[in-house]
């Protein structure tokens, strides 16, 4: 089922329906990489600053596309004890994991920010934005790390999410909003006609064209 050209129009449709989540506080953060190009569109839109915010999926060892945890740019970690248990996932391959992925992260940051922290979000509301949503520990995860910021609120913005995702997530944000709910689906990119990867040099073009906080 296709319900969306491709990112840009799904952040455009996005947009369209934002105004009345838009505060004089409001920065758009989005999860990289394909979440910046349906952010750029709502910040564009209503003139907000944009940034980043990194948090990766620690990934199953025998099938990738399934995560049994994340972490965050700011260390935060989210694990999936019953899957590592059930799984027998080993205590070496999460830690060898999570260290690979905290070095991405880093090289992440200083890729998409020249090395720069994240700009203080204290009492910030925050529009937080990805391409869409499928287990949802990348997204939880942030938003947990978020929280830890002391932002002002938090309102997750997403094309497409599973209705089993949206009612985990809706008690952790102040507003959810969510263009298309379908009650399972093994791949975001099920929803896009053009779901080409989105570069690092994207992220960056987009950023240089971008109001920053």
């Amino acid at each position: 089922m296709e319900a969306f050209i491709d990112r840009k129009d799904a952040g455009s449709r996005l947009a369209v329906e934002m105004n009345d989540y838009i505060t004089r506080d409001s920065i758009v953060i989005a999860l990289p990489r394909g979440g910046v190009v349906v952010g750029y569109k709502i910040a564009k839109k209503y003139g907000l600053p944009l940034d980043v915010f990194i948090s990766r999926k620690i990934r199953h060892p025998f099938n990738p596309e399934y995560a049994i945890g994340a972490i965050t740019e700011t260390g935060h970690m989210l694990k999936d004890e019953q899957s590592i248990s059930s799984f027998y996932i080993t205590g070496e391959y999460l830690e060898k994991t999570i260290n690979e992925e905290k070095k991405l992260i880093a090289d992440k940051i200083n890729i998409f920010r020249g090395g720069k922290p994240l700009s203080n979000l204290n009492s910030k509301d925050i529009i937080l934005v990805d391409d869409g949503i499928a287990t949802g520990y990348s997204i939880t995860a942030a938003i947990e790390s978020l929280r830890q910021l002391k932002v002002a609120s938090i309102v997750l913005v997403v094309p497409v999410a599973p209705l089993d995702a949206i009612e985990r997530l809706t008690k952790l944000v102040n507003k959810l909003f969510v263009l298309l709910s379908p009650p399972y689906f093994t791949a975001v990119g099920e929803f896009y006609s053009d779901f080409s990867e989105v570069t690092d040099n994207d992220v960056v073009e987009i950023l240089s064209k971008s109001k920053r906080p």
